[in-house]
């Protein structure tokens, strides 16, 4: 594990540092055990956070659940806006930084109304007309993202919800519940609204929450991690699963791209010098042309024009033995006009019969991960070509220009 961990952790930092230079975020935190004894700690409590941006969802484990977490992460020069709920944490870390804005979560102001009601049921009515409230700023909210004309309704609304809340904290009649609930409102009301006259800030911080349930099913299942490397795991495999998904990959196969196009010998020698593995020592290369074999049976025979309709119907031959494969190979050296080309990571290969005669040689490879006049004529960029790249097939192939009677009839037996 200490090996995937050295693999995966240079895309984790690569995501990080995507994740960083973001201009808006959303995060959330939850605990985490990690059953190891930690500098300055009495228990095994620590916590698991989790930063949602544009382009990545990104999970760091930390012992800490102070500022100190989000502002190693952001850094001192952030810009741009953060939605979180009200922890103290969040409003330090945003007066730190100046280029910061914070924007509090809606649905948490919603909750303190639902918590009042269930600790006080006389309380329900009025708790119950807040909620309505609540909602109806929502759904202004969902309508002037559809037409910005309903700016102005949305406004007035807020304004209107504002008046309430200082009219209701003058009553001289309110409960204690009830003003500690509006006093809370007043005193959060800036960041409550940094979503009025930023129409692409979020009201809710589900992004942050939502990507925080596998965390705490892992709590609940098997407790937490035994070791400080696995907390640390933990959080990159979470980063790099959550965030392939983000961008509609599977994730397996996202893993096993960046593993098969990394640059393979310089991660094998960086492993090596760490004591991680041990490399067989190098071998040298024999100077000189390869000598290629020939067989007969592939020698070019008389060949004889024929019509499509002649050369129906036509069979596929995956290419699995070893004889076959042979084969294939003297195919493409001796006839495709690059020669010999071996085909990398997923591949499948093909012999083409037409009848008893083999009439072209096919291969299908996983596309190479970067190739610039390939990208440029797409129109990728970087991350476009992260997320599409699954879907190009490289191909490799020989298809003869007439029949020829390669092979007798009983090789193909």
């Amino acid at each position: 594990m200490a090996i995937c961990f050295a693999l995966f952790q240079p895309l984790y930092q690569a995501l990080a540092e995507t994740s960083k230079q973001e201009k808006q975020w959303n995060a959330d935190e939850t605990s985490w055990m990690s059953f190891t004894q930690l500098p300055g700690k009495k228990n095994y409590l620590t916590w698991m956070w989790v930063f949602v941006s544009r382009k990545v969802i990104l999970y760091i484990w930390d012992p800490s659940r102070s500022s100190r977490v989000p502002l190693a992460h952001l850094g001192k020069l952030a810009q741009g806006f953060l939605t979180a709920d009200r922890y103290g944490a969040y409003k330090k870390l945003v007066s730190m930084v100046p280029g910061l804005t914070i924007a509090f979560c809606w649905v948490h102001f919603r909750r303190d109304f639902i918590r009042t009601a269930l600790s006080d049921k006389t309380l329900e009515p009025w708790a119950k007309q807040w909620e309505i409230r609540i909602g109806e700023i929502f759904q202004l909210n969902k309508a002037r993202k559809e037409d910005p004309a309903l700016q102005g309704d949305l406004e007035k609304a807020i304004d209107k919800m504002e008046e309430t809340i200082n009219a209701e904290l003058a009553d001289p009649t309110l409960k204690e519940a009830q003003h500690k609930v509006l006093k809370s409102a007043k005193k959060h009301w800036e960041g409550l609204t940094v979503f009025v006259t930023n129409p692409q800030v979020p009201m809710d911080n589900n992004i942050a929450e939502r990507p925080l349930r596998i965390v705490a099913l892992g709590r609940n299942n098997y407790y937490g991690n035994r070791a400080e490397w696995s907390s640390h795991f933990t959080a990159i495999c979470l980063t790099l699963v959550k965030t392939a998904r983000l961008h509609g990959l599977n994730p397996q196969a996202y893993l096993r791209y960046y593993l098969k196009l990394k640059s393979a010998r310089e991660l094998l020698d960086k492993l090596h010098a760490a004591g991680l593995i041990v490399l067989p020592p190098k071998q040298t290369m024999r100077k000189g042309p390869k000598l290629k074999q020939q067989t007969l049976f592939l020698e070019p025979a008389l060949t004889q024009k024929r019509t499509l309709q002649e050369l129906l119907p036509l069979s596929f031959e995956q290419v699995t033995a070893k004889n076959k494969s042979a084969l294939w190979n003297e195919l493409i050296e001796r006839y495709h006009y690059l020669g010999s080309s071996k085909l990398f990571g997923a591949r499948m290969r093909y012999l083409v019969y037409s009848q008893e005669e083999i009439i072209a040689a096919l291969g299908f490879s996983a596309a190479a991960w970067q190739i610039e006049p390939r990208d440029r004529f797409i129109g990728w960029d970087q991350y476009q070509r992260r997320r599409n790249l699954q879907l190009i097939v490289g191909s490799l192939f020989y298809l003869g220009s007439s029949v020829k009677t390669w092979l007798p009839r009983s090789f193909r037996k």
